[in-house]
């Protein structure tokens, strides 16, 4: 979180291991809800009663529902920037396609949890939470400089920039990806993982 948000403002994540799984359940259900049908329209009332909580206990963990959405939103960043420095330690020698996959390989991370995180992208309008936004956005495109300067070292460092903010917004595809293979039962994902090898050898080859 950051150093200056008030004490208000902030999570209240209990030690004892009751209170650690009731903070699981409802970051659970909410994960849910938040893919389900997004920021706004999901209301702390409507968390706590698929969660079982005690309105006053949801508040007391989570004082408001942006700073709900914020601890998924650091679960996702902490997750994907592991996955992106893992990635970076072993992509020198990978193909395209194997690059391609890695990329594209969700490491185990929760389905549910990358759909809320996208609906809360598109959701959460304030100031100080589209500036969080940017911040984290930034981070990732960065880590994902630093993945392929490690692969194609020979790439620019401007163009790698470049890159990096593109493959950024071929992984937001990844849900409309999903949801239309389970529809029709096309190899969507198949062809997804061959558009961007194909892209990433264009850039490797300059």
């Amino acid at each position: 979180m950051s150093s200056h948000k008030s004490r208000n403002e902030q999570p209240r994540l209990p030690q004892r291991r009751h209170g650690v799984a009731r903070v699981e359940k409802i970051l659970a259900v909410a994960t849910v809800l938040f893919a389900r049908q997004g920021f706004t329209a999901t209301t702390m009332s409507e968390i706590a009663q698929e969660s079982e909580t005690a309105i006053g206990s949801l508040y007391r963990f989570f004082p408001t529902k942006d700073v709900l959405a914020d601890v998924l939103y650091d679960r996702f960043f902490e997750g994907t920037m592991a996955r992106l420095t893992r990635i970076e330690q072993g992509a020198a020698g990978l193909t395209a396609a194997e690059l391609a996959r890695c990329l594209l390989d969700d490491g185990g991370q929760d389905e549910a949890l990358r759909h809320a995180v996208a609906s809360l992208m598109a959701g959460q309008d304030s100031g100080e939470r589209a500036s969080r936004r940017i911040v984290l956005r930034r981070a990732i495109r960065e880590r994902l400089g630093a993945v392929l300067e490690v692969w194609a070292p020979g790439v620019a460092e401007d163009r790698r920039a470049s890159v990096a903010a593109m493959v950024l917004q071929v992984f937001k595809l990844a849900p409309g990806i999903q949801e239309t293979e389970a529809e029709t039962g096309l190899l969507l994902t198949r062809e997804y993982e061959r558009l961007l090898a194909c892209y990433l050898q264009a850039t490797a080859s300059g």
